[in-house]
């Protein structure tokens, strides 16, 4: 039975005995879902099918109009490892709109998640804690977002958010926070990424090479000693701001202040 094809009509469900070849074969199909959650849950699940007391509900196993694995990952790794077959609604057919709604409330997927199987590249919730950074001078608009719109940036911004995260990934604690990164990501915009990777590389090691970079090692020490829990994110994101832009104009700055406007602007944002 070709799964792909059938994906490609009309969403539709049907009640099959799932061999662990066959779920080992789904399995390969599995190739934007999250991370397997619960090692727990699988546990439980082969203790449940090798006593034979498993009882399948209306949730199974979904696939993708394309014919990629949408749900049930979980399910299908407990037949493989359990080595027995389970009776459970196979659904295919399924549009990719509805990923970020697949387990409803019981277990929500991350807009990082969802954003991972709509876009096919693989991001993070650091990335999505990246992309909260940027918005935090337009906070109502941002909390005004739907989860769909959130998706929705996440992907229009994720080569300059995967970028900017990486930058800062080996960062000490206080650096590598999801602010400071979404400062950067405005700036990769504004400036390019020469600039761009030569201020993280200030943020990241704290190694100056010269007087032009002292403001940012300050800026740098400054984070470090405040970490989150100590500084309000609108200070965290203004005081990044300023000091950024304070390097890149080569100023001297003893005492790096709140900015009190957006410095760097999106490009949607300048109009």
């Amino acid at each position: 039975m070709d799964f792909r094809q059938m994906a490609r009509s009309a969403p539709n469900t049907t009640w099959m005995f799932i061999t662990p070849e066959m779920a080992a074969w789904w399995l390969t199909l599995n190739t934007r879902n999250r991370p397997i959650r619960s090692r727990a849950a699988i546990a439980k699940m082969v203790r449940e099918l090798l006593a034979g007391t498993y009882i399948s509900s209306h949730q199974g196993i979904a696939f993708y109009s394309d014919g990629v694995l949408a749900d049930g990952q979980h399910r299908l790794t407990a037949i493989v490892e359990a080595g027995v077959a389970a009776f459970m609604p196979v659904t295919v057919g399924l549009s990719e709109a509805t990923a970020p709604y697949i387990d409803g409330s019981l277990i929500i997927r991350t807009v990082a998640e969802a954003a991972t199987i709509e876009h096919g590249q693989r991001v993070s919730n650091a990335h999505q804690g990246t992309l909260a950074g940027m918005f935090v001078r337009r906070k109502k608009w941002w909390d005004d977002l739907t989860r769909q719109e959130r998706i929705a940036l996440l992907i229009q911004h994720s080569e300059t958010i995967i970028t900017v995260t990486a930058l800062l990934d080996t960062a000490p604690a206080g650096v590598r926070q999801g602010i400071v990164a979404g400062v950067l990501a405005r700036v990769l915009y504004v400036v390019g990424g020469g600039k761009t990777m030569r201020i993280g590389s200030l943020l990241t090691t704290g190694e100056s090479l010269g007087e032009g970079d002292r403001v940012l090692v300050r800026l740098r020490n400054l984070l470090i000693a405040t970490p989150g829990s100590r500084m309000e994110k609108h200070k965290r994101y203004s005081i990044t701001e300023r000091g950024i832009d304070a390097y890149l104009k080569g100023e001297s700055l003893q005492i790096i202040r709140p900015a009190k406007d957006e410095l760097f602007p999106l490009p949607d944002e300048e109009a």
